[in-house]
């Protein structure tokens, strides 16, 4: 079960590509803000995603990752129909743990199938790397 509701269509919307940066052209997707989330609930949750970024993606395609034609919804469908048994991966982030992910370049979904508490999580969108979070000179 998918922890992502379009309030639009009124449905879990499953593996997707985030458009939080005003739906970035296909070939700057890779410049888009990042996502940090806390699991801040008592139960687990569980990231899904493809191990896949979106210029990867129109590479195996062959869809040009420049043509302004090509939205992020049309590359979504396209690679489930072409490469529908590609392997998913799965995180578990466990109470007071997070993750760091370019959701809008690549496919991902979040979850709590596994548990029966309440949810609860924060998510901040922003520049954000290892680099950001604790200075340049820890990783020299």
């Amino acid at each position: 079960v998918s922890a992502t509701f379009d309030t639009v269509q009124q449905l879990y919307v499953g593996l997707h590509f985030d458009s939080f940066d005003t739906h970035n052209p296909l070939n700057v997707r890779h410049l888009s803000q990042n996502r940090i989330s806390i699991n801040m609930g008592r139960g687990e949750r569980w990231l899904y995603f493809i191990n896949l970024d979106v210029k990867t993606i129109c590479s195996m395609l062959n869809i040009d990752i420049n043509d302004p034609e090509k939205k992020i919804g049309f590359l979504q469908r396209a690679f489930f129909q072409s490469f529908s048994q590609y392997p998913v991966c799965r995180v578990r982030i466990d109470p007071g743990e997070a993750y760091i992910a370019p959701t809008e370049n690549i496919l991902h979904d979040g979850t709590t199938l596994f548990t029966d508490t309440d949810d609860l999580t924060m998510v901040v969108h922003g520049d954000i790397s290892i680099q950001s979070l604790y200075g340049e000179s820890s990783y020299d």
